[in-house]
């Protein structure tokens, strides 16, 4: 028990001086823990080493107290990262310390034969263990210019003293091996605990990162089922309500057209109107819903034939006709003068278009102009733009119109009504055909809505003729 408590009052020593903005479950924490604790603790077995010399081996040489006082100098460097000093800088300073100290030693205890021989093997050891190579590169570039200078002076025949005398110098290296052995199993041993913690951290973080996939799954499944039931109920929901819709609209028609036979005041025969438009939008909308539901739930089959998209073109600017004119709009459009013929599903791209063109006939105000513009592209893709001189958006929020249901809060946007799906539907039924669906606008200035249709639904005329012989 007495031991567990010296243990944390050493731990709190060592975090004293451990900067504060490294986790404590880090391997970086772990070092510095273990680089405190060296700098308190090597300088007391370096002292205890140097008495040994001092006063068992007889060595009394006044540089022998000299670099024994400077032993202590590493008992500061805690201090100083206690005082903001960056942790690989003091690794540094501790790596380089050393180097010197061990190199400098050999000047006094006999140059290649000194009993801290050993210990030039030790501090790059030391300076892996903290820097990596950059701190093995440190020590050895330290050691070897010491290395350098002592073989300097052999090669200038002045000698390296040795202060030990003779008798004891076998008990020194053994001592002194002994020591290093030590040094560098706690070295290997702190590695190790540091190693084997990274690792356990690591597992913890694998087991995290799977549970967090786990819940995204579930998640991202639940979204899914989510989203198919609710394409389901839409489905379900609007075949009920298109039934007995169709049937409003027929027999309100019959009553304003008065089929058979009169049906007495006029103002019948305005409400009997007033019905059938009021259905027919609602039969509109929800036509909409269960073309969203079903291209949701990818249950969309294209009914593809030959079309020639000149013809389609025409088609829809004629519809919108009545709704230009009482909308006091100019519809134009300009095509080629060759059949553009592709394979695709005629009730889709038509629908893309109107949905198109009126939302432009809506949004523009009277007196202005829609152009319709049918181009080929030199790779063989056909683009089908519409361009309007209307109030335009914004182009942050040409990317809301896209989303169904979605419109912009503007008072001339509100005035138009309408639930916001024409455009949401249209990018999908254009990417049923492998197109793009493109807008460039901006407010005040009008909107181009660019539908391009790949190259491979292409029937040029050469081949519609060889099918029609």
């Amino acid at each position: 028990m007495q031991a567990v408590l010296t243990g944390r009052k050493l731990l709190r020593l060592l975090d004293w001086f451990v900067p504060g903005d490294l986790d404590p479950s880090s391997d970086q924490y772990l070092r510095a823990r273990v680089y405190v604790l060296q700098q308190l603790t090597a300088p007391m077995a370096a002292l205890a080493l140097s008495a040994i010399v001092i006063g068992a081996f007889g060595a009394r040489h006044p540089l022998v107290f000299v670099i024994a006082a400077i032993f202590l100098v590493p008992l500061a460097f805690p201090f100083l990262l206690k005082l903001g000093m960056k942790l690989r800088e003091a690794w540094r300073l501790s790596v380089s310390f050393w180097a010197v100290m061990a190199t400098l030693s050999l000047f006094i205890y006999g140059g290649p034969t000194s009993f801290l021989f050993p210990w030039l093997v030790a501090i790059p050891a030391l300076g892996a263990y903290y820097l990596g190579r950059d701190g093995v590169l440190i020590a050895t570039a330290i050691e070897l210019i010491g290395v350098a200078l002592a073989g300097v002076l052999l090669a200038l025949d002045i000698p390296i003293p040795n202060v030990l005398p003779p008798e004891w110098r076998e008990a020194t290296n053994l001592v002194s091996l002994a020591f290093c052995l030590i040094f560098v199993t706690a070295m290997a041993l702190s590695y190790a605990g540091i190693y084997l913690s990274a690792q356990r951290q690591l597992a913890r973080e694998a087991n995290e990162h799977q549970r967090t996939a786990a819940q995204y799954r579930e998640a991202k499944e639940a979204a899914e089922r989510a989203s198919s039931s609710k394409s389901q109920f839409l489905a379900n929901m609007s075949h009920e309500l298109r039934t007995p819709l169709n049937a409003i609209i027929g027999f309100s028609q019959m009553i304003s057209t008065q089929m058979f036979g009169p049906v007495g005041s006029p103002r019948y025969i305005e409400y009997a109107k007033d019905i059938q438009d009021s259905g027919t939008h609602l039969l509109q909308i929800i036509n909409g819903i269960l073309d969203l539901a079903k291209i949701e739930a990818g249950k969309v089959e294209l009914l593809e034939s030959v079309v020639d998209l000149r013809e389609l073109v025409t088609a829809t600017a004629t519809l919108h006709l009545p709704m230009s004119r009482a909308a006091g709009i100019t519809v134009s459009h300009a095509m080629p003068d060759q059949p553009v013929v592709m394979r695709v599903d005629e009730l889709r791209i038509k629908q893309a278009l109107v949905n198109v063109l009126s939302n432009a006939i809506k949004f523009t105000p009277m007196g202005g102009a829609v152009t319709f513009d049918l181009s080929e592209e030199p790779s063989g893709a056909v683009r089908l733009s519409i361009s309007d001189t209307g109030i335009g958006i914004a182009p942050e929020h040409i990317n809301r119109v896209l989303e169904p249901f979605e419109q912009v809060e503007d008072a001339y946007a509100r005035r138009q009504g309408g639930v916001g799906l024409g455009l949401a539907l249209t990018p999908k039924f254009i990417e049923l055909h492998g197109g793009t669906t493109t807008i460039q606008s901006a407010l005040s200035q009008g909107t181009t809505v660019t539908l391009q249709l790949p190259a491979e639904r292409r029937i040029y005329r050469t081949t519609t003729l060889a099918a029609a012989g």
